[in-house]
């Protein structure tokens, strides 16, 4: 028999709606509950910003986790890919691995220390960061635990712990992008800023035998500076991972740095084709790179880069230090001094942000805001290496030429780091340039290019010497011949073959052969700028108008020269010294007085410039030029002023110009002679 049941006369479709409606609505409000009571900091969901235990933006440092049993990079790796996961969300600063560096450099450790838990909550109250990440890694046979707590920087109180497994190698690094969102969500995040973010795998790498090896590439180039190895096994990670686009950035800026341009071009062309595999952050850097050192560079795009990352963290220190960079390089030195005072107020600073600002303040010739920033610089900072440029900026705002050469000296007697090597050299090639002594102040530069180039350019620095020697035995000597015959040994046969392409010294080269006027070393220089230099210039337009105009010049072609001038000049905010005093005696040569005292005034007044040492060279001619102009058109009074600066300038000339001092100096004497009455 079949049996029939009779349905309810209660049971409609209106009902069974209501019902659903109600179940929903009950999901909904157990949802909204949830929300509420984490966002309150009330039950087992609250979260540390609602608690009160965390700010909006907090500043936390990731320990390195505790390795399992001989294998002490896992640790190291794993502490890396959670910073660079947790980097990701709107509530935390991480401290990046770069700043516990300069860290551990101030408090004289070795760079390359581990960051356990016990140093990484000391520099935490250092810098006053509010919590730290403490982890272990448990190896279980093949699979994983990680461990992780939260603990108060101040007191060591444990916030909160968290726990994830992982079966095998190749779950590892997903089980730690699923520990960062757990930090995430319990410090506060919203749950839609978290699920917004990309995966840690798809934001490094899911290799995690190619995250090891970058991890240990950038370790090795950041504590040891041995670019050979950290490339060898950055191309190992990329050889994993063929799509790993942190490796492939890496990989660009260590090639750009040696020279090796094309090779470094084609890295960072497949950074930027994996580029949505980038953090927001890293992504934003890796496009700054492309348009700054590619062969298609693009300055506003990357200031537009820079920009994108500051709107998301206004107070991100690379992104700031970077962008003041990129200012600086278009002279427009009130913009980078206001990045850099803004970057003072991040949590951590390194010493760059502080001798970037001091080089602002110097170009803006700012002595008030060179003694503020060397004051802030020596409270931030007092065990800085690089403290003592506060000093030197504060003397070269005030014009104190021969102090700063003092204490350049005593630098240069135990100079602590490579830095403080070659810029102690740079201020006492400037004080001998500007005071009259060429030939001094060719050694010192040269012992400038000896420092800087040590790695690539020791056994062939002689072409730069040269170089330099012959510039001043044309312009400070007035001999051209002679600077010719130092010139035509300047150039080996093999063209500097055994040095790397970018310390390659065409720049001077031709810079000298445009005042001996020797057009046939020009065009070689040229020809190796080409090659070589011009096109990894960050302003390539800029750098190949001005080489131009120097061969214009060389081959005596003065209304060419101003015009590839003028073109330089356009591609930034104002022309530098050695620009300026260049169209200045260009329109000399050409029988334009008026306009060429108007360019010889600027490269007086005009900021800083290419170097120390051609910022010595350049003023003291000019001035001496000037007076000259002056007493030709019958200013005698403006002659007597400009001839006392430049003997100002060359109070302590070399013997090979004494006698030139002591003709201007007789020359003022008959100029006041004549202004004298009766």
């Amino acid at each position: 028999a079949t049996f029939a049941m009779r349905a309810s006369p209660h049971v409609t479709w209106t009902r069974t709606w209501r019902a659903g409606a109600i179940a929903a609505g009950a999901l909904a409000l157990s949802a909204g509950g949830f929300m509420t009571t984490r966002a309150l900091g009330i039950g087992p969901a609250a979260s540390l910003i609602g608690r009160g235990d965390f700010g909006q933006r907090e500043t936390i440092v990731v320990a390195d986790f505790r390795p399992p049993a001989n294998d002490s990079l896992l640790g190291t790796t794993v502490g890396e890919a959670l910073r660079t996961d947790l980097a990701q969300s709107a509530n935390l600063d991480v401290l990046t691995r770069a700043t516990i560096r300069d860290i551990l450099d101030r408090m004289q450790l070795p760079r390359e220390s581990a960051v356990y838990y016990a140093l990484a909550r000391e520099i935490a109250t250092r810098e006053g960061a509010r919590a730290v990440v403490d982890g272990e890694i448990v190896r279980l046979g093949g699979r994983y635990v990680l461990s992780a707590r939260l603990v108060s920087a101040i007191d060591g109180v444990e916030l909160e712990k968290f726990r994830e497994t992982a079966d095998n190698d190749a779950a590892l690094v997903p089980a730690v992008g699923a520990l960062s969102r757990a930090i995430r969500e319990r410090v506060g995040e919203s749950l839609k800023g978290i699920r917004r973010s990309a995966p840690l795998e798809r934001v490094t790498t899911s290799s995690l035998p190619a995250l090891r090896k970058y991890v240990e590439g950038t370790r090795v180039l950041s504590d040891q500076s041995d670019d050979v190895r950290a490339l060898e096994l950055l191309q190992d990670a990329v050889e994993l991972d063929s799509t790993f686009a942190m490796a492939w950035r890496r990989i660009a800026a260590i090639r750009s740095n040696a020279g090796q341009q094309a090779r470094a071009d084609s890295a960072i062309r497949i950074a930027m084709r994996f580029r949505d595999r980038l953090s927001d952050e890293e992504r934003a850097f890796t496009e700054a790179f492309f348009y700054t050192r590619s062969t298609e560079p693009d300055y506003s795009r990357a200031i537009s880069a820079y920009e994108d990352v500051l709107r998301r963290d206004s107070l991100n220190s690379g992104a700031l230090n970077n962008l003041s960079v990129l200012y600086s390089d278009l002279r427009q030195f009130d913009d980078a001094a206001r990045v850099l005072w803004a970057s003072l107020a991040a949590p951590s600073v390194s010493g760059s942000n502080f001798t970037n600002l001091l080089i602002a303040m110097d170009a803006s010739r700012d002595s008030l805001g060179a003694d503020s920033a060397s004051a802030l610089f020596a409270e931030r900072l007092p065990d800085n290496a690089d403290l003592w440029e506060g000093r030197i900026s504060q003397l070269f705002a005030r014009g104190q030429v021969d102090s700063m050469a003092q204490l350049a000296r005593s630098v240069l007697r135990n100079p602590r780091n490579r830095r403080q090597s070659f810029l102690s050299r740079g201020v006492q090639a400037y004080r001998a340039a500007l005071r009259g002594r060429p030939m001094e102040a060719a050694r010192f530069k040269g012992g400038v290019d000896s420092v800087f180039n040590r790695e690539t350019a020791a056994d062939r620095l002689p072409g730069s010497s040269r170089a330099d020697s012959a510039f001043v035995t044309a312009l400070m000597l007035g001999d051209p011949s002679a600077a010719r015959a130092i010139l035509r040994r300047a150039i080996p046969s093999d063209n500097f073959a055994e040095v790397a392409p970018v310390a390659r010294p065409w720049y001077d080269l031709l810079r000298a052969a445009a005042f001996v006027g020797d057009s046939a070393t020009a065009r070689v220089a040229l020809a190796g700028a080409e090659r070589d230099l011009l096109p990894s210039a960050p302003l390539r337009d800029h750098a190949t108008a001005l080489a131009n105009a120097l061969m214009d010049i060389a081959r005596n072609a003065p209304d060419a020269a101003i015009r590839q001038l003028r073109l330089a000049i356009a591609e930034r905010a104002s022309p530098d010294p050695e620009e300026a005093f260049l169209m200045g005696s260009l329109h000399d040569r050409s029988g334009r007085p008026d306009s060429a005292a108007l360019w010889l005034e600027r490269a007086i007044t005009t900021p800083l410039g290419n170097g120390l040492f051609v910022n010595g060279v350049y003023p003291p001619l000019a001035r001496r030029r000037l007076a000259e102009l002056a007493e030709a058109r019958g200013d005698l009074r403006e002659a007597i002023r400009y001839y006392e600066a430049f003997l100002a300038d060359w109070s302590d000339p070399e013997p090979a110009l004494q006698s030139e001092v002591d003709g201007v100096r007789a020359r003022v004497a008959v100029l006041r002679a004549r202004l004298a009455p009766g």
